[in-house]
């Protein structure tokens, strides 16, 4: 059957009178709930994107420790008590292992997802300031990042999967 033949035919019933002809011809997406994304690609990219979001957090808590008083005069210039440090420390180390690991996925990026944003607002500011802007719009990516990760769980490289909590 010639192209020009296909794009002529309608369908019988009901579709005819609620979508015009051309419209037949293009695939309906398929929706989220019929995609099965359980794939070991799907699976990979969420790996890749777990690892790629908690090196920041990783990186930052590890750098933290290099020099603890730089860290903490710059919590108190922004307001915040020295005293929070060492828990912002194993917060940061500590959560960035549990996303490397897919352990409480879900949970920990939730929590991640606030403490991206709640960072934003307390240390990057004034947004007229093209470094702090472009730090406090990293900070939201970071956070959508992660709720998206809270959202489609781990994938199946990981602890969760192994015991059952995809």
């Amino acid at each position: 059957m010639a192209a020009q033949e296909i794009l002529l035919q309608r369908p019988v019933g009901w579709a005819r009178a609620y979508r015009p002809a051309w419209l037949l011809i293009i695939p309906r997406p398929a929706h989220p709930e019929d995609v099965a994304v359980d794939t070991s690609l799907h699976s990979l990219a969420k790996l890749a994107a777990r690892v790629l979001l908690m090196l920041l957090f990783l990186v930052s808590g590890l750098g933290k420790l290099s020099d603890p008083a730089a860290t903490q005069g710059y919590m108190a210039a922004m307001g915040l008590p020295g005293i929070l440090l060492w828990p912002t420390i194993a917060f940061e180390i500590g959560t960035a292992l549990c996303i490397l690991l897919g352990l409480q996925t879900r949970a920990v990026a939730a929590v991640l997802a606030a403490f991206s944003l709640v960072t934003a607002f307390i240390f990057h500011h004034p947004l007229t300031d093209p470094v702090q802007q472009i730090m406090f719009l990293k900070n939201l990516a970071i956070a959508g990042g992660f709720l998206l990760l809270a959202c489609s769980g781990p994938g199946r490289y990981s602890v969760d999967a192994r015991r059952g909590k995809p």
